[in-house]
């Protein structure tokens, strides 16, 4: 009985430090796949604004509006 008097802290210490790296390494791939990536999630949108706006530069953006000409009837 004295060898498991401390058993199960270690088994919940254990437990916990299992859990801590599984969801460091989860957060890190979803981390790479919404934001760090160049073909992340975020990156795609704000591609579609830099297309929408007119903005060239590529490092961030600009938000210069297009000028769009209506014909007249």
């Amino acid at each position: 009985m004295k060898n498991e008097k401390g058993q199960t802290s270690v088994e919940y210490i254990l437990l916990l430090v299992v859990m801590i790296s599984l969801s460091i390494t989860f957060f890190n791939k979803v981390n790479d796949f919404i934001i760090d990536n160049p073909d992340s999630i975020v990156n795609r949108y704000l591609g579609g604004f830099r297309n929408v706006f007119g903005s060239s530069d590529s490092a961030g953006v600009s938000a210069n509006y297009k000028r769009f000409n209506l014909p007249r009837r």
